[in-house]
């Protein structure tokens, strides 16, 4: 199938989508969860221990998808690149949001708690540069793992975010020698990049 086609295909699905076309949007959605998943999760591991704690990952990817087809009907369409590149967005927006949401005073559990350590600890805040510059090579990074085949990318996120050899197996339904593998030649045609 050639590019084109295929931007021809998801061009139809998002206007049908937006319509209101319920087959069309979890068509989408089915497409494009590798996706919502490899951004939650790498958005929700940058920012800390204290969102994982408070929200799984299957919460914020559907928060996500909702949020996606909500969305929708004002997306006007732009071309596949453009549409990878929102969906990026209103996916990495959303995470940020719920951080945001658990943050606030009446939900920050450093409030909650008693311990009077945890307001004597000094807290280091980086410069924006560098914020923005970690911001920037995240996204590089997320773009080229989102250009490997699915199973690389997969492999390669949950090697990046603590899981075993082991564990990216069962997840992924091989060995973890497979599992080993994948992580291997994801990070090589990455380097290759």
């Amino acid at each position: 199938m050639s590019r084109s086609t295929e931007s021809q295909i998801i061009e139809g699905l998002v206007v049908a989508g937006a319509g209101g076309d319920r087959d069309a949007q979890q068509e989408l959605l089915e497409r494009y969860w590798p996706l919502i998943r490899q951004v939650v999760r790498a958005r929700r591991q940058r920012l800390g221990r204290e969102l994982r704690e408070r929200e799984g990952t299957d919460d914020l990817e559907q928060e996500v998808a909702i949020e996606l087809l909500e969305s929708l009907p004002k997306q006007e369409w732009r071309g596949q690149e453009a549409f990878v590149a929102w969906i990026r967005r209103v996916a990495d927006c959303q995470v940020i949001d719920r951080q945001r949401f658990h943050r606030r005073a009446k939900r920050d559990r450093r409030a909650e708690t008693s311990d009077e350590r945890a307001d004597q600890a000094p807290r280091h805040r980086r410069s924006m540069e560098s914020q923005l510059d970690d911001s920037r090579r995240t996204h590089q990074l997320l773009e080229q793992i989102a250009s490997l085949k699915s199973e690389y990318g997969a492999a390669l996120l949950l090697h990046y975010q603590g899981y075993s050899h082991a564990q990216i197996g069962e997840t992924l339904d091989c060995s973890a020698e497979a599992a080993r593998k994948l992580v291997a030649r994801a990070r090589a045609k990455l380097t290759k990049a």
